[in-house]
Order: structure tokens, then sequence, then C-alpha cells
């Protein structure tokens, strides 16, 4: 079975069109649903079919709502800030 037909069969026309247009400009797809929906088997074609796909239980996701420098006003000062009171890196 192609791709494409699979998707269509699974999500409509519509919304595959959208997944096949993700997986064409190089997006990592993260899949995310209730139990037996079919996240595991879709994960696996679009692996199988050479695309990067990952099941939500196999990632944790940050998300950013300001821009990262008005947080961490200097990086290199954070980092040795962390070597001095954890001993590490």
């Amino acid at each position: 079975m192609l791709l494409h037909e699979y998707l269509y069969g699974l999500l409509g026309k519509k919304k595959a069109g959208e997944l096949m247009a993700a997986l064409k400009s190089g997006k990592t797809i993260i899949i995310s649903g209730e139990n037996g929906t079919g996240k595991t088997t879709l994960a696996n074609f679009l692996r199988a079919s050479g695309y990067h796909a990952a099941e939500n239980f196999e990632t944790y996701n940050v998300v950013l709502k300001n821009p990262l420098n008005s947080m961490v006003p200097n990086f290199k000062d954070t980092i040795s800030t962390e070597q001095e009171t954890s001993g590490k890196y």
C-alpha cells in the first residue's frame, strides 16, 4: 500500500494532504491519541516509508512563550554558575 493511500484511508483527504506536506517539508511528526487509535501503526508506517515520526509517549515537549534571550541574559554565566554549584560540566 502506498503512503498517501494509507493516510487518505486513516485521516481523510484533507488531513492526509496536510500531513504529506509536512512530511515533504522535512518536519518530524509527533503522533498522539487515545489507546487503540493506531498511533504505533501510523508511526511504524511512516518510519518504514523513511520519515521521522514519534509517538507522544516517546517525547518530551517544551513550549517557550518568550524569546529565550529575555529569560537567560548571559548563557555563559549560567553554565559557569551551574558548574560551580553542581560540580558538573
